[in-house]
């Protein structure tokens, strides 16, 4: 069976509309069921799609493995919301971006790099494909960037330009939290899907389910950084989110919302598209500062001295005005400049 484009769509907090595409678009009631031998057959080529993603997808090539998708994944199904982040927050580790560990004055280096600089596929995006990650919790964020103790880092905080909402799509699959707790969006989302399956037949939608549990057990999947092939699912479905796939009424969607990996589906992380972001956001104020400790078996979390920030943005010409003084005393900034090659 080839669905063209199911798509299950909402806006706010309530879902709106569904409705079932081909070449010629249908109504819920012209539906046609696909068969048991179909869900059959569509399981075990997720099945064995997960067996190449517990082997490492490092270990196949790329190009084949995308032709692959495309041949078995032949419809879209992704639940759709329209709704307002007033505040986004960023963690920038400066070295990685200025290759020393130096101040960053740049506003573009705060965000987003140039898709000609992604050389490797991310959890949200392809090579050569960039995105704008974003979170809701910078202590998550410190503990999937995993920065090194002396490297300088950028907390930017990004604020809506105008009161406008985006259109994005949750991954909302299977985030069940270890302590039985619940992430409260996330729970939203399932309810809201589980009541939309009434409205397709019964096969159709177990083939729609099995493919949005695989696509969320790929993005909650662990990842080593120095392997980022192994990204190459969550971002094929990225990809296909952001890029191929519309609301009901011609909207494209302008991001993606996931839970973080690092903090078990306790927390979300949200991926923009670029444009989008440029459009809505504005670089609200940074703050700097220096890792002087990584978490240990007896505190779980990063140690950070405050070294300076600013809210004197010059939009003008794309710079952080940062303030003369440093937070620490001079001894310190001393040690720190000495010691882990500090640059202001």
């Amino acid at each position: 069976m080839h669905m063209q484009s199911s798509r299950l769509s909402g806006g706010t907090l309530h879902v709106l509309d569904v409705r079932f595409h081909q070449k010629e678009k249908k109504t819920k009631t012209q539906m046609v069921d696909c068969t048991e031998e179909d869900v059959k057959s569509f399981k075990e080529e997720i099945d064995r799609l997960r067996i190449v993603s517990q082997t490492g997808l490092q270990y196949f090539d790329a190009e084949l493995i995308f032709k692959d998708l495309s041949n078995i994944f032949t419809f879209r199904s992704f639940l759709t919301h329209e709704g307002k982040f007033d505040d986004i927050k960023r963690i920038t580790i400066n070295k990685s971006i200025l290759s020393e560990n130096r101040r960053i004055t740049e506003i573009s280096h705060l965000k987003y790099p140039p898709a000609k600089y992604v050389k490797n596929y991310g959890r949200a995006n392809l090579k050569n494909q960039s995105v704008l990650y974003g979170t809701f919790d910078m202590l998550t964020t410190l503990n999937e960037m995993k920065p090194d103790i002396g490297d300088l880092i950028c907390i930017s905080t990004w604020k809506l330009k105008k009161d406008d909402n985006l259109i994005y799509s949750p991954i909302f699959k299977r985030w069940e939290l270890e302590d039985g707790s619940v992430n409260l969006n996330m729970r939203l989302f399932e309810t809201q899907y589980k009541n939309l399956s009434k409205h397709y037949p019964k096969n159709v939608f177990r083939q729609i389910d099995l493919k949005n549990e695989f696509a969320a057990d790929e993005f909650k999947k662990k990842v080593d950084r120095n392997i980022p092939d192994n990204y190459i699912f969550s971002a094929f479905f990225a990809n296909e989110i952001l890029y191929n796939f519309w609301t009901d009424e011609g909207q494209a969607i302008d991001a993606i919302l996931y839970p973080s990996v690092a903090s078990k589906g306790a927390f979300d992380n949200i991926a923009i598209k670029p444009s989008v972001f440029d459009n809505l956001y504005e670089l609200h104020s940074v703050k700097e500062s220096i890792v002087v400790s990584r978490p240990t078996v007896r505190y779980k979390g990063y140690g950070l001295d405050g070294l300076s920030e600013s809210d004197s943005i010059d939009f003008k010409v794309g710079k952080v005005n940062w303030k003369s003084n440093f937070y620490q005393p001079t001894e310190k900034m001393d040690f720190f400049i000495k010691n882990y090659s500090l640059k202001f």
